[in-house]
């Protein structure tokens, strides 16, 4: 991998993360839930601000951060539904002000008031009581928020205003996660989920053998932190790169990124590996800088050097049976044939040849990506099968 690596530190259990202004916000918990702040954008090893005074010992596990203005909010997710704490100076100190997880969109503060989902423009000094069920979280892109709850999935296109309940064409979708490029949605569960109709209706995608915890959205990329590290996509969530090497505590087994959030120019990431053998959790702050991931010219995604990547051809195209794949002197070592969902239709393993012909004549018509793994990185290829 070179130069491409992860920064980091153990901790205990890590559940969420949060920027405000200038800091970098995390909740723990040590021997009651806790806040920690960092200001410094170079070295997160030390120097961190421990605020438990205005947190209830009592009162569960701080699980969700949303930064608005000048206000700051931490909420706690069910079962521990206690409290939800507001802070207008950058977290020194804090009230309790409404109960439950939080989150926001840019406009609106969402959090939990009894048993609803409510809303707030004016920073929390008021707020509006909305139709949708409490929830575990709130996920927020744009207008659209995601509240999954206790009574099932629920989505709306107003910020707020008005919901609908969401189903999908495949297993049940919890909404562990969510995001937005463009109009596509992408929620994440065991695997992950795609809407093109803006949240109308959703099917599974890709990342089958995944539990996908979190998702973020960067420009135009799509971050993953799924039970087994952090995987990137440049195209929409059709392939993905694992770029968790040299995360902390990911040597070990099972290990669950759980949140992840852009602070300047680096990739924060929160790593939960569970109980170790002596009763302790085992878990872990990340950092990385954001260009080794999204910059494909380098090697810490194995990107393909365009002289390799220009050399890769597929003839003919549009097919309407068999169809080669030109690599040159460069050998394929693996490759897979995806349909628009994400769907591989064929997998060939280390078939270590250069020029690789396929019969796609029993395919139906329309479009499918084939994915080229190389010895120097994987070439993404669009096709069409009249």
């Amino acid at each position: 991998m070179g130069h491409a690596q992860w920064s980091g530190f153990g901790s205990s259990e890590i559940y969420s993360l949060g920027v405000h202004d200038t800091f970098i916000f995390l909740s723990t918990y040590v021997a009651a839930p806790e806040i920690l702040r960092h200001s410094t954008k170079t070295d997160f090893q030390d120097g961190w601000d421990i605020f438990t005074k205005d947190i209830d010992p009592n009162g569960g596990n701080i699980t969700t951060f949303a930064s608005l203005g000048t206000v700051l909010m931490a909420g706690s997710t069910p079962p521990n539904t206690g409290n939800g704490y507001f802070s207008t100076d950058d977290g020194m100190n804090w009230s309790d002000p409404i109960g439950g997880p939080v989150g926001t969109n840019g406009t609106y503060l969402f959090a939990q008031y009894a048993s609803r989902v409510a809303r707030s423009r004016d920073g929390g000094q008021t707020w509006e009581h909305l139709s949708a069920p409490a929830g575990y979280n709130y996920h927020a892109a744009d207008s659209f928020v995601a509240a999954p709850t206790i009574y099932g999935n629920y989505l709306s296109s107003d910020s707020g205003g008005t919901w609908r309940a969401v189903t999908t064409t495949a297993s049940p979708l919890s909404f562990s996660a969510f995001a937005m490029l463009g109009t596509t949605m992408f929620a994440g569960d065991s695997g992950l989920f795609r809407s093109t109709d803006l949240g109308a209706h959703w099917a599974l995608f890709s990342l089958k053998d995944r539990i996908v915890n979190t998702l973020l959205a960067y420009k135009t990329y799509l971050f993953a932190g799924t039970d087994s590290g952090v995987y990137i996509s440049f195209d929409s969530g059709v392939t993905w790169k694992n770029v968790s090497q040299g995360m902390i505590p990911l040597q070990h087994y099972n290990s669950d990124v759980t949140a992840l959030i852009v602070y300047d120019s680096l990739l924060l990431a929160a790593v939960n590996n569970g109980i170790n053998n002596f009763g302790d959790v085992v878990s872990a702050f990340n950092w990385r800088p954001l260009h080794e991931m999204t910059d494909t010219t380098q090697s810490g995604v194995q990107a393909v050097a365009s002289s390799v990547r220009d050399s890769i051809d597929v003839f003919p195209n549009p097919a309407s049976g068999m169809v080669t794949i030109f690599t040159g002197n460069t050998p394929v070592i693996g490759l897979r044939v995806l349909n628009i969902l994400g769907e591989t239709m064929l997998s060939l393993s280390n078939p270590y040849q250069s020029n690789i012909s396929l019969d796609l004549s029993n395919y139906p018509s329309g479009t499918y990506f084939l994915s080229i793994e190389t010895l120097k990185g994987t070439v993404l290829r669009k096709m069409v099968r009249e």
